[in-house]
């Protein structure tokens, strides 16, 4: 199961891919599945709860969001490509995975074990720190933004 976010008919969605490389729609496969499978006729209200409306939240509910994600993944596998529930490829838009991740504040060199594997070559003696902003993160399928005095 890998985890994505795709937009389609301009909807961002939580999603994720199966085995079979489909796109399954995370909300509506676990609704179905609460209404299906445990007779909860509020499964759509519940999924949006325990997946969250996006990927940062869906990945601070933790444990109970994954586990949901995988009971919609099992429930749907005998499912055809439907539109409704579970997309081609194709029929959809990949963006990041966390479209709107908080900013990153990192240093590289701070493992012994990296520093010692680097001794060797020549660089910084000390960690450097790097920042990823928000505004970094793109999808497989979008355009690099160049700034208007790089030419592509």
């Amino acid at each position: 199961m890998k985890l994505v976010t795709f937009v389609r008919q301009n909807e961002e969605r939580i999603d994720v891919i199966d085995k079979l490389g489909r796109v399954a729609d995370v909300h509506r496969a676990y609704g179905s599945y609460l209404r299906e499978v445990e007779s909860n006729p509020a499964g759509e209200q519940l999924a949006a709860i325990v997946l969250g409306r996006d990927m940062v939240e869906f990945l601070k509910h933790g444990d109970e969001a994954l586990a949901a994600a995988r009971n919609a993944l099992n429930h749907i596998a005998s499912h055809q490509v439907n539109g409704d529930i579970v997309f081609a490829l194709e029929q959809v838009r990949l963006k990041s995975p966390v479209p709107r991740p908080g900013a990153v504040v990192s240093a590289g060199k701070n493992f012994s074990d990296h520093v010692a594997e680097m001794a060797s070559k020549k660089g910084p003696a000390a960690p450097v720190a790097f920042l990823k902003l928000p505004g970094s993160v793109i999808g497989p399928e979008d355009d690099i933004p160049h700034p208007p005095e790089v030419k592509n």
